[in-house]
């Protein structure tokens, strides 16, 4: 299902003009395309999150909430989104929106580092534009923590279920601004490897 999803994406985005142009340049055309589509992917799981909450209204009126739902996707490290998925289920008072999030940071990663090796002509180019993606979102996800915004990552949403009094401030902020870029790095080198799964050198 991902991949015929990549590839309908892949055929109308050809349709548009500039994009033979832009193929000229791989490593530009990978990353944008990627990045591109990381936002698409994010906004739609956000929009199925904060709607099944009832409050899409909240996500629209916070910029920092709409900002960390389309860059969010690779700030957490994998192991963290699984034990966060893990501890969710046991938590059935726990706000839906939450367990639908936590899926997104799973899915829209693979699926961009899918698309990095399907468009990228060598694996250098495929991996260069996945962590590119992962970088740059997480950078903007820092600064979003260091503006005082509000940004709960799995790992910050897992700090939560394993410290006994909820969150910590400090704690918390510290995560929120120290490890989007730490995650982001670890997150890339895990979907990296399915990167170069599907890569076909030529």
């Amino acid at each position: 299902m991902t991949m015929s999803f990549i590839t309908k994406f892949n055929e109308k985005w050809n349709k548009i003009g500039f994009v033979q142009r832009l193929k000229k340049n791989n490593l530009v055309y990978t990353f944008l395309v990627c990045f591109i589509l990381f936002i698409i992917v994010n906004f739609i799981f956000a929009l199925i999150a904060y709607g099944a909450d009832g409050v899409l209204d909240l996500y629209f009126s916070r910029a920092d909430y709409f900002l960390s739902g389309l860059f969010g996707g690779f700030v957490s490290p994998p192991v963290i989104n699984i034990m966060t998925a893990g501890t969710i289920a046991s938590a059935y008072t726990f706000s839906p929106s939450v367990a639908i999030m936590t899926l997104n940071y799973l899915v829209s990663p693979l699926i961009v580092a899918i698309l990095a090796g399907r468009l990228g002509k060598s694996r250098k180019i495929a991996l260069v534009s996945l962590f590119l993606t992962a970088i740059i979102s997480s950078i903007i996800i820092m600064l979003i923590s260091l503006g005082d915004g509000v940004f709960l990552s799995p790992l910050t949403l897992f700090i939560y279920f394993v410290t006994a009094e909820g969150y910590d401030p400090v704690l918390t902020e510290t995560v929120s601004i120290i490890f989007p870029v730490l995650g982001a790095i670890f997150s890339a080198i895990f979907f990296g490897f399915f990167t170069l799964l599907v890569h076909k050198s030529e």
